[in-house]
């Protein structure tokens, strides 16, 4: 699903401005896939976020934190060694996602975002790492 991603994001930069239709299509096949299985999604997400954090501000982060909370609960619940291990690289790929819109530009997104509901929902797996930005530093989300 990783190497997928990384195809669709060489085609999209190859025909994305060539065909007014493409780049809707793709996003809008990437956000049917959130809705299926557990591999689905992780591979939508992956995608998404490889598009870019305007993609993910207008389509993942909506439903991330019910995605997270989903993931948690049947984590709790879970016995079986191969669907943990698929809902922790879903969590995975949502911390991607989150690190993807946050490091755009920390300061504006932090604005954006609701920091307590946002610990509520990610606890202590996403912890933005800033400072007073300036050209020389950067943003680091901590696991």
């Amino acid at each position: 699903r990783d190497e997928a991603s990384l195809t669709l994001l060489a085609v999209w930069n190859i025909f994305g401005e060539k065909y007014a239709v493409f780049q809707p299509g793709v996003i809008r096949q990437l956000c049917k896939a959130l809705g299926h299985g557990l591999e689905s999604r992780y591979g939508a997400l992956v995608a998404l976020s490889d598009l870019g954090p305007k993609v993910v501000d207008s389509f993942v982060l909506p439903v991330v934190g019910k995605f997270w909370s989903d993931c948690e609960e049947e984590l709790k619940k879970c016995t079986d060694d191969g669907l943990r291990f698929s809902l922790y690289r879903l969590q995975d790929a949502l911390l991607y996602t989150m690190s993807v819109f946050l490091g755009c530009g920390i300061v504006q997104q932090h604005k954006i975002l609701d920091s307590e509901k946002m610990s509520n929902v990610f606890g202590d797996q996403l912890v933005p790492h800033y400072g007073s930005i300036t050209d020389c530093e950067y943003f680091s989300c901590f696991i």
